[in-house]
């Protein structure tokens, strides 16, 4: 597998080209997810990749997307919990 993970917190030049530069973002291998978000930045994408140079190679390709203004990146130590499965709610609508 892929043992580096990274989140990276994404701020933007032009806010209203954000789904834009996400789906650039999203083209990038190692990149697993991309959510637009509220407060510091404007996108934060889950990356997985072999180490830290190949991190790296990531991290320039996001860069050189035009509105792509900052980067701020995370690397994660230790999981003690990553999961896809959501709990099945049983209330009524």
């Amino acid at each position: 597998g892929l043992p580096l993970l990274a989140f990276v917190l994404i701020s933007l030049n032009e806010i209203s080209k954000m789904h834009m530069t996400g789906k650039q973002i999203a083209e990038i291998p190692g990149v697993q997810e991309v959510h637009y978000i509220a407060g510091k930045g404007s996108i934060l994408a889950k990356i997985r990749t072999a180490g830290t140079l190949d991190l790296e190679r990531r991290l320039d390709q996001i860069n050189q997307i035009k509105n792509v203004s900052v980067t701020e990146t995370t690397i994660v130590l230790k999981t003690d919990l990553e999961s896809m499965s959501l709990p099945i709610s049983r209330e009524k609508n």
